[in-house]
């Protein structure tokens, strides 16, 4: 299996780095595993141009990073957003690639479960699990990220999504249990 962690952390974050550790050691085991360091790519924002959509389907128009990035993306079968959650959110990092990676999908739309969201432009699309990172246990933030990624995961047409939050000062132990369950409701959902 094919995984693809979108790091959204800057560099020489050591809180990060020892959780990003706790990662490896759930999700190696037999898979094929790619971290990019997001803070490390030149990836410009996204201008809004609909070039994906329109004059090039399925590419973006900015030649950076976040091409290749995006190819690979719907070509693995999971995705690990991490990140530390800023405000219920996504880092500056993660954000700004996820912009960039809506030509994933069609500017055309469907419903889906009574809503209105993009149809899709590739048979498969991978799974999504969020893995947030915050300072303190501030729960309204926690379920507001939990929320994106559910959110994003429909948007996507992911194959199944989940979240986890864990705080940045809790021992590898608390952090293992978490991953853990994480890993168990993949292997329910596929």
């Amino acid at each position: 299996m094919k995984i693809i962690v979108l790091d959204g952390f800057r560099n020489n974050d050591q809180c990060a780095d020892r959780i990003y550790k706790r990662i490896e050691n759930a999700f190696l085991n037999d898979n094929e595993l790619i971290r990019y360091k997001l803070c490390e790519k030149n990836i410009k924002p996204c201008t809004g141009c609909f070039g994906c959509w329109i004059r090039k389907p399925g590419k973006c128009l900015i030649e950076d990073d976040s091409q290749d990035i995006v190819k690979s993306m719907i070509n693995s079968d999971i995705i690990i957003y991490y990140t530390a959650v800023i405000f219920g959110g996504y880092s500056y990092h993660l954000k700004k690639l996820l912009d960039k990676s809506i030509c994933i999908i069609s500017p055309m739309f469907t419903k889906i479960n009574g809503e209105m969201h993009h149809r899709k432009r590739y048979d498969k699309y991978p799974g999504i699990i969020g893995m947030g990172v915050m300072e303190s246990d501030q729960k309204e933030q926690g379920e507001n990220f939990k929320e994106l990624i559910y959110r994003n995961s429909l948007n996507m047409h992911s194959a199944f999504q989940c979240a986890e939050i864990v705080l940045k000062d809790d021992n590898d132990e608390i952090i293992d249990k978490k991953l853990i369950k994480l890993a168990n409701e993949i292997e329910v959902e596929r």
